[in-house]
């Protein structure tokens, strides 16, 4: 990378660092304070000058920006669950057929007490249709407030007449389905110079990795934080592999590490003609993801006799996969036996030690996921450093 980049993300990583860690802003709320007061303590302070305007915000967490786009997601993901159980619950005015069911739901397995287990699934192809709706939904609702920063700025300058328009420098880091965002903004004397949006390299921890990292073996969480400028994430099944305790969610929180969600399972009692469905996951699965787990099961394991990953494991790669996120950490030998054919179907996975072997600084890891694009509508990236 050229000194330039170099620059580039020296700067990004100190201000997402404190972004991180200490921002945390009701945006909304902010940018009605800033509407609403800014004009008056310019005035009552007799302001000549407005030089330069920095301004640092985070959309995550508890902010208001982030409830609204949690909202959108559940309406827009909620549409295709809504098909499915549509079709589930047309079976209901009749009696279900094991083969009837296979028609919507793929089943995994059958117990003792006649209990069916399956997921709900669609092509990735519609999957990744609504993820992209979601997600540009977000990076509108960003773009929006900082033009409603950069106009106040102007109408603030203009109020006391000043003629030549102040600097505006904007970081603004916002979560989409697949990392943590940082929208960079800045312009002088109202000439854009830098506007992108650079997306972090994403990593998303097996259960047995964020235990390890809790523990300080190999390199503990706070440290790896300070290493490496990545959006960290677990999946929503780490509550049923381990009873997070009050610790371990502060360690998630203060270590700003994402809950992403994850598949929806549907449970089925044949004798009773009744199904149990958990609300708590609603994410629908990947059909192309089922087949090729399905594939590696009867392909790979059950030749050698060995005993496959536990359902549990594979909804975590699961998730992972569908929320087109960069690396696996994990430690389970049998997902790691699989790496080859995993890295084939789109999914790196690595353990923890090969990781810190293989990534010795950030600038390693930006190096192998490199990614930086203009913001929607403008055509070309600018990097105008003076």
């Amino acid at each position: 990378m050229d000194d330039l980049t170099n620059a580039l993300f020296q700067g990004l990583k100190e201000e997402a660092t404190e972004s991180i860690v200490e921002m945390e802003t009701a945006c909304a709320q902010l940018m009605t304070d800033f509407h609403t007061k800014c004009p008056e303590v310019i005035k009552s302070a007799k302001v000549e000058r407005i030089n330069s305007v920095k301004f640092t915000a985070s959309f995550c967490g508890n902010s208001e920006g982030s409830q609204s786009w949690e909202k959108f997601h559940n309406q827009v993901e909620d549409r295709l669950l809504k098909q499915i159980t549509s079709d589930i619950e047309k079976f209901l005015n009749k009696p279900v057929q094991y083969n009837d069911l296979k028609e919507l739901l793929w089943i995994e397995r059958e117990d003792e007490d006649n209990q069916l287990q399956g997921i709900a699934h669609c092509p990735k192809q519609e999957i990744d249709k609504v993820r992209q709706e979601c997600d540009d939904f977000r990076v509108q609702s960003v773009t929006m407030y900082r033009d409603m920063i950069r106009q106040t700025t102007i109408e603030n300058a203009r109020n006391i007449n000043q003629i030549v328009l102040p600097s505006i420098c904007m970081t603004l880091s916002f979560p989409t389905s697949k990392t943590l965002n940082f929208l960079r903004y800045r312009e002088k004397a109202g000439e854009v110079k830098e506007q992108f949006i650079y997306s972090l390299p994403s990593v998303t921890l097996d259960t047995d990795v964020f235990l390890k990292m809790k523990r300080g073996e190999s390199m503990g969480m706070m440290e790896f934080r300070k290493k490496f400028l990545v959006d960290l994430a677990v999946t929503q099944r780490i509550r049923e592999d381990i009873p997070l305790r009050p610790d371990e969610e502060q360690l998630l929180f203060d270590a700003y590490i994402r809950k992403i969600p994850s598949i929806m399972r549907y449970s089925f009692d044949s004798r009773a003609q009744r199904f149990l469905i958990n609300p708590k996951f609603n994410k629908p699965g990947c059909t192309e993801f089922l087949k090729f787990t399905e594939s590696i099961v009867n392909d790979y394991f059950k030749p050698r006799g060995e005993t496959p990953p536990e359902y549990l494991d594979w909804d975590h790669l699961h998730a992972h996969y569908l929320s087109g996120r960069d690396i696996f950490l994990t430690d389970d030998k049998k997902i790691l036996s699989i790496d080859a054919q995993l890295k084939e179907f789109g999914i790196t996975v690595m353990s923890f030690d090969k990781f810190l072997d293989l990534y010795e600084s950030n600038d390693d890891l930006i190096r192998t996921y490199w990614k930086i694009n203009s913001i929607d509508g403008v055509s070309d990236i600018i990097y105008d450093w003076d």
